[in-house]
């Protein structure tokens, strides 16, 4: 809430320890009170994850060729249990950067398979740029938007140079690229993001 005030001047709170994302967000005003607008916003954010994770176990069963006769509701019960689950329940009550981090998660999984799935080239190129896209934005909300971008490129590496899927190659290549394109572009606005240490906070 802090960083949101320092943002309507356009100034950022040296002692900061998050990404400014998740600050922008919150200068959405849906209320008087900023507290209560706060938990609007992730109240909305929170419906969205719940239907991004339906959507990606839907894709995971599909992936696996699972059929039994409770398939299909499985995502429904699999959404559920993480609805009520002590942990989401903090984050979606409270003002967390978690939540929104989270939909990033959840957006580029539900990316990454349908990019497995396309069968068209530009289908895949699209997939791969979006995924670029919710990249630069997972890293921009929370530092460990790092490790999904890693974990990405890494999935991409195998599938090239170890199961030997080279026409995934150029995939790999413009994710690669256009991701660290992205990071330098938005860099030159925001220092903060990509060269303050994330493992140091400076809050007492």
């Amino acid at each position: 809430m802090r960083a949101s005030e320092y943002l309507q001047t356009f100034t950022y709170p040296e002692d900061e320890k998050r990404p400014p994302l998740f600050s922008v967000l919150l200068l959405i005003k849906l209320h008087e009170d900023p507290v209560l607008a706060g938990r609007i916003v992730m109240i909305f954010v929170s419906l969205i994850n719940l239907f991004l994770l339906y959507s990606l176990s839907s894709k995971i069963l599909k992936f696996l060729n699972y059929k039994s006769g409770i398939s299909k509701y499985i995502p429904l019960i699999v959404t559920f249990l993480f609805s009520v689950s002590p942990l989401y329940l903090y984050w979606s009550l409270g003002i967390y950067a978690d939540n929104l981090f989270l939909t990033f998660l959840f957006l580029s999984f539900n990316l990454y398979f349908n990019f497995l799935v396309s069968q068209k080239g530009i289908q895949k190129l699209l997939n791969i740029v979006l995924l670029s896209l919710i990249s630069l934005l997972a890293i921009l909300t929370r530092f460990e938007g790092y490790l999904i971008f890693g974990s990405l490129l890494l999935s991409l590496f195998i599938s090239v140079f170890i199961y030997k899927n080279l026409k995934d190659l150029k995939y790999f290549l413009i994710f690669g690229l256009v991701t660290f394109g992205l990071i330098f572009i938005v860099s030159y606005f925001d220092e903060y993001t990509f060269y303050e240490n994330p493992l140091v906070s400076k809050y007492v």
